[in-house]
């Protein structure tokens, strides 16, 4: 009801805001016939604006009542909703991305030190079955430029491990035996405790799998060097794991199929 008296003054005060808005400039001019002019268009308007709005308020009572309380519903369903939407205003897609970086950006910065310590730890005493130099202080491990980066909603945890014999090159099949490895020794460390910073369990999704707390994401060979990404357990990682296997399942079957220039002997 109040919208309702609020719109009609509104209304009903239309000539005496635009008399205020153009009697600066009069006053400022001297120009007391205008002003004068001014006063009576004011006063004129708004008592014919409001003997309009009697005689229809009365016409509408009297013969459209439906009509009179339509409108009225109406006038308050669009005041409702705007001030919902002024009290809930919807956050930009842009602003919801930088918020969500910023939160993964300082679960970054507070677990990089957790995950640098464990992979230290597990390296001291493991470093030659992967073929890498076993670390003697935590800062070896390190790649200063960039501990982690995030992509996918993920953090991927960036450290390296010098090489046992950098003449050496590992292919693919190498570094996913290390990464197997590397994983299955963390895992034990994990179970017996040796960590009390970090509590871990396996993680069963809706789809049967099962992860890791920590996961060794991947191991790759550069140089004198290799690096390791190691990944904390997130929905988000499970999605991108099921992904990449989906497709290298495809382009397995793809590869297995003949060519067009394949003949039968």
């Amino acid at each position: 009801m109040m919208q309702i008296i609020k719109f009609l003054l509104y209304v009903i005060t239309m000539p005496v805001r635009s008399f205020w808005q153009t009697r600066k400039k009069s006053k400022e001019d001297n120009d007391i016939a205008t002003l004068i002019i001014q006063i009576t268009f004011a006063v004129a308007g708004v008592l014919i604006i409001g003997f309009l709005l009697i005689q229809g308020g009365a016409f509408l009572i009297n013969e459209h009542i439906e009509i009179l309380i339509i409108g009225c519903i109406l006038i308050w369903l669009f005041s409702y909703v705007k001030k919902q939407m002024e009290k809930n205003p919807e956050t930009p897609a842009s602003e919801q991305m930088t918020a969500d970086i910023k939160e993964l950006t300082d679960q970054g910065n507070k677990m990089y030190p957790v995950i640098r310590n464990i992979l230290y730890q597990t390296l001291k005493d493991m470093a030659p079955s992967i073929g890498a130099v076993t670390p003697r202080v935590m800062q070896e491990i390190e790649i200063p430029e960039k501990h982690y980066i995030i992509q996918n909603n993920i953090i991927f945890y960036q450290l390296k491990v010098s090489k046992e014999d950098i003449k050496c090159s590992y292919n693919r099949n190498d570094c996913d035996t290390f990464k197997d490895i590397l994983q299955n020794e963390i895992n034990k460390r994990l179970e017996t405790g040796l960590f009390p910073s970090f509590r871990s369990e396996k993680i069963l999704d809706s789809y049967g799998n099962t992860y890791d707390g920590i996961n060794i994401d991947l191991i790759e060979d550069v140089d004198s060097y290799m690096i390791i990404h190691v990944v904390l357990y997130s929905p988000y990682y499970a999605n991108y794991l099921r992904n990449k296997k989906m497709a290298e399942e495809a382009q397995r079957q793809d590869s297995s199929v003949p060519d067009a220039n394949w003949e039968k002997n």
